[in-house]
C-alpha cells in the first residue's frame, strides 16, 4: 500500500474453480463502481487477466495493446504475455 494502491490477489490454495470464481467476484466486482482498477499501474498479471475487462473498457485495453506494440515491436519484453 506504500504507493497508494492496495495489491490484492484473491487465490486461496486448495479451493475449486467455482469457489475461487465467487471469491474473486466479491473482491474485484465492486472495483468498477468505485472507479478503481483490478491491477496496479505496471500492468496486469496472469491471475487477474480474466478480470481486466471489469474495470477497463475495450478501448482502454486496445490502447494498452497499441502501447505495447509501439514500445516493444519485436515482442522481446515479456513475450507471450497478455499484450
Amino acid at each position: 500500500m506504500g504507493d497508494g494502491n492496495l495489491h490484492v490477489l484473491a487465490s486461496p490454495d486448495g479451493i475449486d474453480g467455482d469457489a475461487r470464481e465467487r471469491i474473486e467476484r466479491c473482491v474485484y466486482g465492486p472495483l468498477r463502481e468505485a472507479g478503481e482498477a483490478v491491477s496496479a499501474e505496471h500492468g496486469i498479471g496472469f491471475e487477474k487477466k480474466a478480470w481486466l475487462g471489469l474495470t477497463r473498457s475495450p478501448q482502454e485495453i486496445e490502447v494498452m495493446r497499441t502501447l505495447k506494440r509501439a514500445l516493444d515491436p519485436k515482442n522481446i519484453l515479456n513475450p507471450d504475455r497478455i499484450f
